[in-house]
């Protein structure tokens, strides 16, 4: 995963030198060399567009304070019956900077300052009017089910990553940029048809590790203490999984100007070209001795892999409302993104016919101002 992460921040490195590139606006100029034909050639820069529908916001530098929230659910359906769990809501404060349209947010988790939660999350996004790309990688815990409200093992996590690539066919008069980063100000309502490719990449453990089942099995057995339980074993127990991806598709987004509001929507919809899924489950043997502390575990995993379907799809979605001003703008957005993949031939496993689908959602609440 270290490895996919890697190269998808060199890509990305190669459209922010893209994006300042744009930012000379209408110099002509495609720069020199190698490097410069490489970018030209991968991102071909947003040198022009329609100044009746997108201009620049006044001023060169921007600064902003941000409010996050993001959420993972991970859902697995067996025979209709929802088996839904997720993490704690995660919250961050970050400030962000930028000039010309090229810049950074830093975030703080005080949860995470504190001590409070374990969680890491990732995330670079850059906005063109042609290409965007999405960069996230996460690794969450404290896992707990949303159905019943009940905790799961202190042990568990999902960690992933994600990355994804836009494509704006109309962006001569449509910008992604004007509704998000705010680089760029849309000044007529305009839509376009977007392509996206995506790859997904995750590992999701339930913790059931030996002081799981230690606890388990003290109440199977109230009263091990007093006499030598016999070896037995549990099996076919889910442990967890892992899901890799490459998906194409399109939609379509668009932009609402009202005055000084922009009111933006877009959905992309994928099928997944090429898909990975794998089911563990567990087979634990035990047995305890009279008078011992503890139960003799003994747990063997295995994994299933997981046939492809031609119906396994994702989607992408994005919302967000901003009132601007010259020197400044406030703003909310929502983004969330989805995955369905049925679970063939693995009734017998899970205990009937079953699917999973796994969705993040993001939102932002940010003041800024320009220089």
């Amino acid at each position: 995963m270290r490895k996919i992460l890697a190269f998808a921040v060199i890509l990305a490195a190669l459209q922010c030198a893209c994006a300042e590139a744009s930012a000379q606006e209408k110099s002509g100029k495609e720069g020199n060399g190698i490097a410069g034909r490489l970018v030209h050639l991968l991102f071909h820069p947003d040198v022009k567009y329609d100044t009746l529908y997108i201009g620049r916001p006044w001023g060169n530098w921007a600064f902003s304070l941000n409010e996050n929230m993001m959420q993972h659910h991970y859902n697995l359906v067996i025979d209709g019956k929802s088996n839904p769990i997720s993490n704690e809501l995660t919250t961050s404060t970050g400030i962000g900077v930028a000039y010309r349209g090229v810049g950074a947010v830093v975030s703080v988790n005080f949860k995470k300052v504190n001590g409070k939660t374990d969680d890491k999350d990732f995330g670079l996004r850059l906005l063109g009017n042609r290409f965007s790309t999405e960069i996230r990688s996460f690794n969450v815990g404290n896992l707990h089910n949303t159905r019943f409200n009940t905790e799961m093992s202190g042990n568990n996590h999902l960690k992933g990553v994600s990355v994804n690539f836009y494509y704006t066919f109309n962006n001569k008069r449509f910008s992604y940029p004007a509704g998000f980063s705010f680089s760029k100000v849309q000044k007529r309502s305009a839509g376009s048809v977007i392509a996206i490719m995506s790859f997904y990449h995750d590992d999701l453990w339930l913790g059931h590790d030996d002081e799981f089942y230690q606890n388990t099995l003290a109440l199977m057995h109230p009263n091990y203490g007093q006499h030598a339980i016999p070896s037995d074993s549990i099996t076919d127990v889910l442990s967890g999984g892992t899901t890799r991806y490459l998906s194409l598709g399109a939609g379509y987004a668009y932009n609402w100007v009202l005055k000084s509001w922009l009111i933006h929507v877009s959905i992309e919809p994928s099928l997944m070209v090429w898909n990975k899924r794998t089911v563990s489950v567990s087979d634990v043997h035990y047995s305890r001795e009279t008078n011992a502390e503890k139960f003799d575990i003994e747990i063997r995993s295995r994994d299933y892999r997981v046939p492809y379907s031609l119906l396994d799809f994702c989607c992408s979605g994005m919302a967000s409302i901003s009132y601007s001003w010259k020197r400044g703008y406030v703003a909310a957005y929502y983004t969330t993104t989805m995955s369905h993949i049925s679970l063939r031939d693995m009734d017998e496993i899970i205990g009937g016919r079953s699917r999973s689908i796994y969705r993040t959602v993001k939102a932002r609440l940010c003041i800024g101002c320009r220089f």
